[in-house]
């Protein structure tokens, strides 16, 4: 009986995240004059989703208004090509620790995460060459 392979979110994410360690540690990285900006939208749709997280179950009028941040955030965050292999191991991290980003991939698919990461990769290497 062949085994099936599981393709799911965490399963392609975490072992992309840590093949981009291996290569922060074997490819010399370029200091940056300015910080990376997939940073700042990390933080601004981390703090988005935990506070989303955070009033699940609770009949908070500001529900749907801090889900429409979420989501905003989400987009911005996808949109937000990492410019260092540091900084996109921290995009790959972000996307892989939530499990609620399930319900993006079942909507829209993965689509716009692999073309950042695949983007930011021939960026950061092309800097490289």
């Amino acid at each position: 009986m062949p085994n099936s392979l599981d393709l799911s979110r965490r399963n392609v994410l975490k072992p992309l995240a840590a093949g981009l360690v291996a290569a922060t540690v074997a490819v010399p990285l370029a200091t940056a004059a300015t910080p990376d900006p997939i940073y700042s939208a990390i933080e601004q749709f981390r703090a988005a989703a935990e506070r989303v997280n955070g009033m699940r179950g609770s009949e908070d009028p500001q529900w749907n208004e801090s889900l429409d941040i979420e989501w905003d955030l989400l987009k911005q965050l996808t949109e937000t090509k990492p410019q260092t292999l540091v900084g996109l191991v921290a995009f790959v991290d972000c996307l892989a620790d939530y499990p609620e980003l399930d319900d993006y991939f079942s909507t829209y698919g993965s689509t716009e995460f692999m073309t950042t990461i695949a983007e930011s990769l021939r960026d950061i290497l092309a800097k490289e060459a």
